[in-house]
């Protein structure tokens, strides 16, 4: 069941969708794994009404102080599609 709805002449109903459950996984928090479903991009943007431009990748570096080599490198795989904040 989603937190986004539908928006009908009753309300908002949430979108609702069975999946077929293949495997589990335990992170070993509860909240989390109470909480959270890993499900096919393509599925997950259908059912929250997302397209490919939603989709965002945050990356935290061990060595933030050779930035720029590594900006270099995430702008040759990821095509000059980058957009970096936090910069100082």
């Amino acid at each position: 069941m989603s937190s986004s709805g539908i928006e009908t002449i009753i309300g908002n109903l949430p979108k609702q969708k069975t999946f077929l459950v293949t495997s589990i996984f335990e992170s070993g928090l509860a909240d989390f794994d109470n909480n959270v479903a890993f499900i096919n991009l393509e599925t997950l943007e259908e059912f929250f009404n997302l397209n490919e431009n939603d989709r965002k990748l945050e990356i935290y570096l061990n060595y933030p102080q050779n930035i720029d080599y590594q900006k270099k490198l995430f702008k040759i795989i990821f095509l000059m599609n980058l957009f970096i904040v936090g910069q100082t």
